[in-house]
């Protein structure tokens, strides 16, 4: 019986036609979406959704046509473009997309370039620490890459004129977004390398999208990032933006302000620490004198002059004299009181008087003389000590003729056989010196 005047066929009748329709009129299909409801079978097949703002279809991506970069693609939530073709799936009556190719699409697409960029460079060891150069501590003056009318260069300039007064400040105004952005950077970063007019460059901008932001991952930029002479320090967008620029700049900082940071010291820092090495240098030097004062000093007490030493001979000597004398007197005095008590004995005592006056003069006369020799000793001494004391005086030995010899570090030789052949040496006079070499010995 045929309803409506049509002739009844069979599911799979149906399916057939379907399926043919589809082959004859979507035999290849390019199709853009976002990846839902993935899946990966245990034989390696992916199945997923591709779905826009109102609609979805179900995608099959069978393991032989899959490589392992398009497998990283198939991520929850991604943006991909797909080449394949539709069918049905008839046992369910299912309308699928077979996938055969896909790639990233819009800002994943950029991603994607941006990553493959990334790994280029990368495995060219561009990233690498040991090409980094060292910022100069004390810039005299600093280059800014960037746009004149954005915000980043007024917060640069702010920071550099607080921190670093005296630098001299140099803006190469250029476009930091858009197309023709990479190409007028690269030619800032070649016209402050050719003038070598700066110690320092900074390459910033204020945040923006990862579209925004994707003139600083230009391969070119990079490479005249890599080659210049100069420092450069990158404050690229925000912290959480990262740029190839950033990982082959010297120093990379988080943002513009920040780049500024790292560029200069601070001046209240450097004075601070000026300060605190004069006061150590201030005090070194007091203590050193104080060292020295003392030990002049205790060398003082402890080396008496000649003069001194004769002074003492001589009071020792008069001492001497003054027991004499008295010794003297008591014997006469006795002689006196033995007269005196022995008046019988006068004669006697005047004849021992005689032999004792004998005495006394030949004893007077050997102590006499005794005391000249000691002091003509003594004199002789203070004239060898003051002698000893003119050798030592340097420049009096110096202004009568002789000379002081020293090495190559200034270092005194007392020996002739510490001079070798050929050795530079400095024949120090008064008041000259003069270079010369040892020629013979």
């Amino acid at each position: 019986m045929r309803l409506g005047g049509i002739i009844s066929k069979s599911v799979s009748q149906l399916l057939k036609e379907i399926e043919n329709n589809l082959f004859l009129n979507f035999k290849e299909i390019n199709l853009h979406g976002e990846i839902s409801n993935i899946t990966e079978s245990q034989s390696g097949h992916f199945y997923f959704s591709l779905k826009d703002e109102f609609s979805q279809v179900k995608c099959v991506f069978f393991r032989q046509y899959i490589s392992v970069d398009q497998k990283e693609k198939l991520k929850l939530g991604k943006k991909i473009e797909i080449y394949g073709f539709l069918s049905l799936y008839k046992p369910r009556g299912d309308l699928q997309l077979q996938v055969r190719k896909i790639k990233s699409y819009g800002l994943g697409e950029l991603y994607e370039m941006y990553e493959k960029t990334k790994k280029k460079l990368q495995d060219e060891g561009l990233f690498e620490k040991k090409f980094k150069k060292s910022i100069q501590k004390y810039p005299k003056s600093i280059g800014i890459i960037t746009s004149s009318s954005g915000a980043a260069v007024t917060d640069i300039l702010k920071v550099l004129k607080h921190k670093w007064p005296s630098a001299k400040v140099i803006i190469y105004a250029c476009l930091v977004q858009g197309d023709k952005a990479s190409k007028e950077i690269i030619e800032c970063i070649n016209q402050a390398n050719n003038r070598n007019e700066v110690n320092t460059l900074i390459i910033a901008r204020g945040g923006g999208s990862f579209e925004d932001l994707n003139p600083f991952n230009d391969e070119n930029l990079v490479r005249s990032v890599f080659n210049s002479k100069i420092p450069i320090i990158t404050g690229v967008g925000h912290e959480s933006d990262t740029t190839l620029v950033d990982y082959v700049a010297d120093i990379h900082a988080s943002t513009p302000t920040l780049a500024a940071h790292f560029a200069v010291p601070d001046l209240a820092d450097e004075l601070l620490k000026i300060e605190n090495h004069k006061e150590r240098l201030k005090n070194f030097v007091l203590k050193k004198i104080t060292l020295l004062t003392n030990f002049i000093d205790y060398s003082k007490k402890i080396i008496l002059s000649p003069r001194n030493l004769i002074n003492i001979k001589v009071v020792e000597v008069s001492n001497a004299k003054k027991i004499l004398n008295s010794l003297i007197n008591i014997r006469i005095k006795e002689f006196y009181s033995k007269l005196i008590d022995r008046r019988s004995l006068e004669k006697q005592l005047n004849d021992n008087l005689i032999s004792k006056n004998k005495e006394l003069h030949l004893i007077t006369e050997k102590i006499s003389n005794k005391l000249i020799n000691k002091l003509s000793i003594y004199t002789q001494k203070m004239i060898s000590h003051r002698a000893c004391v003119n050798s030592l005086n340097t420049d009096r030995n110096l202004s009568i003729g002789y000379v002081m010899v020293s090495d190559e570090k200034d270092k005194i030789i007392t020996d002739i056989k510490k001079l070798k052949h050929g050795q530079d040496i400095t024949l120090n006079g008064f008041k000259v010196k003069k270079k010369a070499k040892v020629l013979s010995k």
